[in-house]
């Protein structure tokens, strides 16, 4: 991985902004502190945008209610954002 630093107070979309600045490879993933990726997460991902053509892919979330660790959590809910996705089965 790469570590980017900055001298300046950056927002979220700031400092992914110039993350992807930075970037040299053909797909770019961002993921947050408090995100844990599932099994073939990355994959999918990218089997989804070669199967459309896509310039963006998005996983669904399942997310967690209370505090603790997501690992062996039920999840509280799920939430997708699934787009032109529904069109080809993803």
């Amino acid at each position: 991985g790469v570590v980017i630093r900055s001298a300046l107070r950056l927002t979220l979309s700031e400092a992914r902004n110039l993350a992807a600045s930075k970037a040299k490879g053909e797909y770019l993933l961002f993921m947050d502190d408090d995100n844990v990726a599932k099994p073939m997460e990355v994959s999918t991902l990218v089997a989804a945008a070669v199967a459309t053509g896509a310039d963006i892919s998005a996983p669904g979330d399942d997310y967690l209610v209370g505090g603790g660790s997501p690992q062996g959590a039920t999840p509280g809910g799920r939430w997708l954002p699934l787009g032109g996705a529904v069109g080809v089965g993803l």
